[in-house]
């Protein structure tokens, strides 16, 4: 006859089995179905968005012409920033009013102004693939300004993604 102690070891025993099987059936299940992958292209635009926030709006540069993919952002992306002190704007929204022959990567000589308010702004290139995912909450986007480019780190948080941190990765 067993004893309580032989039986609760034999199920200690089926119990490992089981979660190893299981944690196995999982690790497939996600190679199958990576579930980071598809969170993370739903969250591609929110992580965007918190990197433009991050600039802080300046009376020498109030607008931002914004640029995703080579391309204008969506209405509904650029309507993000309503509320916000920022003024953003559609890349295609620019003049560039920079002399004939200034270089075009120094932003003094860059000059790009806003078609509906004739202020001045500078253009932020973001790009959808530039973002390495550290973790399913936190990660790492390029961001390229004329003249230089800085990688933002963003989190998760409750209220959304924020920016914790900006470090220059190039200049010219």
């Amino acid at each position: 006859m067993e004893t309580r102690e032989e039986r609760m070891e034999q199920w200690q025993k089926q119990a490992s089995a089981q979660n190893q099987r299981l944690l196995w059936c999982v690790f497939g299940v996600l190679m199958l179905f990576p579930l980071g992958q598809i969170f993370t292209a739903w969250q591609r635009d929110n992580v965007l968005a918190a990197v433009v926030r991050a600039q802080s709006p300046s009376s020498i540069v109030p607008v931002i012409f914004l640029s995703i993919d080579g391309a204008d952002p969506s209405n509904a992306f650029i309507n993000r920033f309503k509320r916000s002190s920022l003024v953003v704007r559609k890349a295609s929204q620019a003049i560039d009013k920079s002399p004939p022959n200034a270089p075009r990567l120094s932003p003094p000589s860059t000059i790009l102004i806003d078609t509906a308010s004739g202020q001045r702004g500078v253009k932020l290139e973001l790009d959808r693939n530039s973002i390495q995912w550290r973790g399913p909450f936190w990660g790492k986007v390029a961001v390229n300004f004329p003249g230089a480019g800085y990688d933002y780190s963003v989190v998760l948080t409750p209220l959304g993604w924020i920016c914790v941190g900006k470090k220059m990765s190039w200049i010219s």
